[in-house]
């Protein structure tokens, strides 16, 4: 019997999180309430367990992609053993990324920055200002885009357009007694 890995819910506000890796690969021998992938939403990242004792099944979203709250992310067929166990159709997907060459370093870093899944909360700030999350240098994992990272570009882009006036004190003299009977 095969068991649904779900998207958890976060809390009233978070709809979406980014998968941010998976610690288990197909047919792997998992325990129940094991750490199996992380996600990562605009507040917080979360470890999600195994929900029972088995291998690893299936991985159905990819990291770095983008899911809802509920989503199936993978399946794991409970009682299973692992790797000697694990069905022929899972091992096979599992070969052909291995032997798929990677890209050069700073290819690699070019095509994250473009790629990158964008979090919400950067995403927001983005359409509401008009700032584009790729002229933004990220502080997070692999160079993401974090929301305090677009939100320091907005200061210091909002320094530079803004020069206010320096404040200078005005000295106000009181009434004189003349004056106050008036």
């Amino acid at each position: 019997m095969s068991i649904d890995i779900k998207v958890p819910a976060m809390g009233e506000s978070v709809t979406e999180a980014t998968v941010s890796r998976w610690f288990k690969k197909e047919g792997d021998a998992v325990a129940r309430d094991e750490p199996l992938l992380e996600l990562e939403t605009d507040k917080v990242t979360v470890e999600v367990p195994a929900p029972a004792d088995g291998a690893l099944q299936s991985i159905s979203v990819q990291e770095g992609a983008t899911v809802q709250v509920g989503t199936i992310l993978g399946a794991i067929a409970e009682g299973k053993t692992g790797n000697a166990s694990a069905p022929a159709s899972a091992a096979k997907p599992a070969a052909k990324p291995v032997e798929t060459p990677k890209p050069a370093p700073q290819a690699a870093a070019q095509a994250l920055k473009t790629d990158a899944p964008v979090m919400p909360s950067v995403r927001r700030i983005a359409e509401e200002s008009g700032l584009s999350p790729a002229a933004v240098n990220g502080s997070g994992k692999e160079g993401r885009v974090l929301k305090g990272d677009m939100l320091a570009a907005l200061e210091t882009r909002g320094a530079r357009r803004h020069n206010p006036r320096p404040f200078y004190p005005v000295r106000v003299r009181r009434p004189s007694a003349k004056n106050a009977s008036r």
